[in-house]
């Protein structure tokens, strides 16, 4: 686990939630489509006319394309933030699980971390020890 990775958290569970809406709006609405075609009449004198035509446009495989790529992005997303998570929760120290869930998860400032921990200042106590903390585990 590293920052970058760590940095990528909330914007991964932002794009989760993103597709998440796309996937149950896939279908949305039918569209209706018409267009007009030449015609001529049945008896003499055959004269010829236009006759709008309309229905609903299939859109069954590509829809169900889209759907699945959808889908594949959400569970390679997924898939990561699982991954950080888990990297996440076996942080031995509690007071540095909780500096990164709030930095990393819920998206604080550092300022908003140090209220949070109980400290006044702008957070940059909880930053230093976050950056050595990861650095230290980046290099093990």
């Amino acid at each position: 686990m590293d920052k970058e990775q760590l940095e990528q958290l909330y914007q991964l569970n932002r794009e989760i939630e993103l597709l998440k809406r796309q996937i149950e709006n896939i279908w949305g609405e039918p569209k209706v489509v018409s267009d007009s075609v030449k015609a001529s009449s049945s008896s003499f004198p055959y004269t010829e006319h236009l006759v709008i035509i309309s229905g609903v446009e299939d859109l069954g495989d590509k829809m169900d394309r889209l759907k699945k790529r959808l889908t594949k992005m959400l569970k390679a997303a997924l898939d990561k933030v699982e991954k950080l998570n888990s990297q996440i929760e076996v942080i031995q120290d509690s007071e540095m699980r909780q500096i990164v869930m709030l930095r990393y998860i819920n998206n604080l400032t550092w300022q908003q971390v140090a209220i949070k921990m109980g400290n006044q200042g702008d957070g940059s106590t909880e930053r230093k020890k976050c950056d050595r903390f990861l650095e230290v585990s980046h290099n093990s």
